[in-house]
C-alpha cells in the first residue's frame, strides 16, 4: 500500500477507495509510457519513476480529498525533536544516495553514454 492509504482511510468512503484504486495503475502506466517513450529517460528496475509517481499522486490525492488538519485527531499530530530529526536525516540521505545507487545498474546503458 502507498502511505496515502493510511493518510485518507478515515476520511474517505470505500466507494472513493475503490476510485482510486481504479484510477492509480492507469495513471501510473500512463505516467511510465510519458517518461520513457517521450522524455526518453532510463530508470534501473523502475524504481525512482514508481516512487516518484506514488509520492506525488498520494500527494494530489490528499489535496484533491481536502483534508484539513483540524480534522486529525491531535494526538495523531504530535511531533518529537527525535521523530523530526530522524526524517530529516533519512530524507537527506535518500536524496543523496538513492539515485546513485539505481544509476549504478545503469554502468554500461547506452542511453547514458550519449
Amino acid at each position: 500500500k502507498q502511505w496515502y492509504h493510511r493518510r485518507v482511510r478515515g476520511f474517505t468512503s470505500p466507494t472513493q477507495l475503490i476510485i482510486i484504486c481504479l484510477i492509480e495503475p492507469l495513471a501510473m502506466k500512463l505516467n511510465e509510457h510519458i517518461v520513457i517513450h517521450f522524455l526518453h529517460t532510463s530508470d534501473a528496475g523502475g524504481s525512482i519513476l514508481t516512487h516518484a509517481f506514488g509520492a506525488f499522486f498520494g500527494l494530489g490525492i490528499t489535496l484533491g480529498l481536502g483534508t484539513k488538519a483540524k480534522n486529525i485527531p491531535e494526538e495523531n499530530r504530535k511531533t518529537t525533536y527525535t521523530s523530526d530529526s530522524f526524517a530529516m536525516i533519512g530524507t537527506i540521505v535518500l536524496w543523496m544516495f538513492w539515485p546513485s545507487f539505481n544509476g549504478a545498474l545503469l554502468f554500461n546503458d547506452v542511453t547514458v553514454l550519449h
